[in-house]
């Protein structure tokens, strides 16, 4: 029997995707597949997966002709998942050897969770240096709805063990090619009877060439891809899968529009490293994505200010941005 399958979406990863590797084939649970996915890549990394494979049969490697994306892969690997319980493992991140054994121990004890949270643990390659992700709850085990509510403005993260009817029904949301993984683990969430916290550690690797890290025009595909949460999560209150809809779509706009003010800072303090095609292509994603953010749902405590509040025109938006830097200390 197959406990957990482990999805691994590479796009030249060759620099970390050993130590990946590695974490995986030493796992002390031993029942697991490892489908490695490879996006195309033009580095080393069809060789690296090509002897990994050689040596551990659990290792198998698919890779697609043409560069799609890390949704469009993983739902590549999740279509030849054959685990009880399915995981994803970035390329450049990395597990403790008893990471899987611990929540697969921690899902058995509990068999009304369908999802099991790995504790994150935040690897600085500059420092070499660990530290916790800072959950903002006490809370050990929620309710789908729960868990949702909690991952939309990330009091927790979203790495975790789904059961495999839950991942299957729900695979990784192909609107963005970027940050699918985190619209499909709020939907993991809510179809989750119930989600628990283990102490299984999974190792998020923050380095300056991660497609997260990296200043790039595609930070703001954050915002398209909360536009795609938002659409999801309206669908799921319109089937009445949603108990209390307001509170998590109020939760989600505050937490959309304090994403959009962050890119918007973004923009500003890196517009110099964009080309000219790069600057128009991220101010018309913002531009497209103001209007579609109801500041109906966002309370008066977080936009009293001019400068937060969301105004639904773009350039009158940027004027009091522009404004705000004026004043001392941008108060």
């Amino acid at each position: 029997m197959i406990k957990v399958s482990i999805l691994v979406a590479v796009y030249n990863g060759a620099r970390f995707l050993p130590v990946c590797l590695d974490s995986l084939c030493g796992q002390t649970l031993g029942d697991i597949q490892i489908i490695c996915i490879d996006d195309a890549s033009t580095d080393d990394t069809p060789r690296i997966l090509a002897d990994y494979a050689a040596r551990d049969p659990r290792i198998s490697v698919l890779r697609l002709a043409t560069n799609q994306g890390q949704a469009v892969a993983r739902n590549e690997g999740l279509a030849h998942a054959e685990g009880a319980f399915i995981t994803m493992v970035d390329a450049d991140d990395y597990l403790a050897p008893d990471a899987l054994q611990k929540a697969w121990n921690a899902l058995q004890a509990d068999p009304e969770a369908d999802s099991a949270l790995f504790s994150l643990m935040l690897h600085h390659d500059d420092s070499h240096t660990d530290t916790p992700f800072p959950l903002r709850t006490t809370q050990q085990r929620f309710t789908g709805e729960e868990a949702l509510l909690e991952m939309v403005d990330w009091h927790i993260h979203g790495y975790m063990l789904v059961r495999a009817e839950v991942h299957k029904r729900w695979p990784y949301d192909t609107t963005c090619r970027l940050y699918s993984d985190d619209n499909t683990a709020r939907l993991h969430c809510l179809h989750s009877r119930h989600v628990i916290l283990t102490d299984g550690i999974y190792y998020y690797r923050q380095h300056e060439h991660s497609a997260t890290h990296h200043v790039s025009v595609r930070h703001f595909l954050h915002l398209s891809a909360g536009v795609a949460l938002k659409e999801a999560l309206m669908r799921e209150a319109a089937q009445g899968h949603l108990q209390h809809p307001d509170r998590v779509l109020n939760r989600l706009e505050v937490h959309r529009w304090s994403v959009f003010i962050g890119c918007y800072n973004y923009y500003c303090r890196h517009r110099a490293r964009f080309t000219p095609a790069e600057q128009q292509e991220a101010l018309g994603i913002m531009r497209r994505t103001l209007p579609l953010i109801d500041g109906n749902r966002i309370p008066w405590s977080f936009k009293w200010k001019p400068w937060f509040y969301p105004f639904g025109h773009f350039a009158v938006f940027r004027f009091f941005m522009a404004l705000r830097h004026l004043l001392p200390h941008g108060k």
